[in-house]
């Protein structure tokens, strides 16, 4: 999904530092900020997070398994579910620290 959207965009591959630590990052986070400020509840930080993340990994380990079979769709959804524990952290954590600035607290009444 965000490896596509990356494509379009920029009109060839990201790479995977790029795509998982900058990319993915700005476009995950901001994602789950507008969520958090129309939801107003800091838990929905992590349900975006997460639910996005597993969205993008099964899209992918479906298409990069094609006609191989059930195994080759997990043992590829395992290996990109690792590969993204870390951005996903960092996700996270960035959009928690932005819902606690001060500022946005105020002005959105966040919780």
């Amino acid at each position: 999904m965000f490896r596509d959207l990356g494509f379009y965009i920029f009109g060839h591959q990201l790479d995977k530092f790029i795509q998982y630590f900058i990319f993915e990052l700005l476009i995950i986070t901001l994602l789950a900020v507008i969520a958090t400020i129309f939801l107003k509840k800091a838990w929905v930080i992590f349900a975006v997070v997460i639910v996005l993340n597993l969205i993008d990994i099964t899209i992918i380990a479906n298409f990069d398994a094609g006609g191989q079979g059930i195994g080759a769709f997990f043992k590829n959804w395992f290996t990109l579910f690792l590969a993204k524990l870390f951005p996903m952290f960092y996700e996270i954590l960035l959009a928690m620290l932005i819902t606690n600035l001060p500022f946005m607290r105020k002005k959105f009444n966040l919780a």
